[in-house]
């Protein structure tokens, strides 16, 4: 039996069966690829040099921006700037391969209740978590808190809409917290929440709150 709520579908009869990488699905994505590639080949028969003057350049230039942003992501999982590199090499292969994967399914999650972005994300901060969670615990959760509260400034706002909730912060116990509550209940009331697990120490307040749907 099947039950509808506001996070999708849920099955309450078995678990959901995952989607398997097949040929069937890469056959779907290789006359698209296909295509791509015959078009460039084309342009650059057409065109010589000058596609290869300027498309190589921009090709150069995109992939540079690229590992640099996987720099940036690979700076608090590093313990020296020298391991910067080959980290960030290990987060873009690993992602490569996730979207080799994928590809064979022709772009569809692993399960029906799940996007393709979620699947990308929950898989990238699994390995990095599992190889240099040690890292970012012992030495580096600071370099992780500004851009979860980035992070989190950027989707408050419309996942305040989204529940109608507001956010306001509360100091308890010399602790910053961050109270979202009815926008029109204004009594005041402290609540005490337990979380599992040691991740939310490295975080910041307004990294996971934007994402709840219950006012305090």
């Amino acid at each position: 039996m099947a039950s509808t709520t506001a996070y999708g579908s849920l099955s309450v009869e078995g678990k959901p069966q995952p989607r398997t990488t097949s040929c069937l699905g890469a056959l779907k994505v290789a006359p698209p690829l296909a295509l791509l590639i015959v078009l460039i080949m084309v342009l650059a028969m057409a065109m010589g040099s000058i596609v290869v003057s300027i498309v190589v350049p921009i090709i150069v230039i995109i992939y540079l921006l690229l590992f640099a942003a996987f720099c940036c992501i690979a700076w608090p999982f590093a313990t020296s700037f020298v391991k910067v590199p080959y980290i960030a090499l290990k987060f873009h292969f690993k992602l490569v391969s996730l979207l080799v994967e994928a590809a064979g399914r022709g772009f569809k999650p692993t399960f029906p209740e799940w996007t393709l972005a979620y699947e990308l994300i929950i898989s990238m901060m699994r390995y990095s978590f599992l190889d240099y969670g040690h890292i970012v615990a012992d030495a580096n959760a600071h370099r992780l808190r500004g851009p979860f509260q980035l992070h989190g400034k950027t989707i408050l706002k419309s996942c305040c809409r989204k529940h109608n909730t507001v956010p306001e912060k509360l100091i308890a116990n010399g602790m910053e917290h961050m109270w979202m509550r009815d926008p029109e209940k204004k009594q005041h009331r402290v609540v005490v929440i337990h979380y599992h697990g040691g991740g939310y120490c490295i975080s910041d307040p307004l990294w996971s709150w934007p994402t709840r749907s219950t006012p305090c």
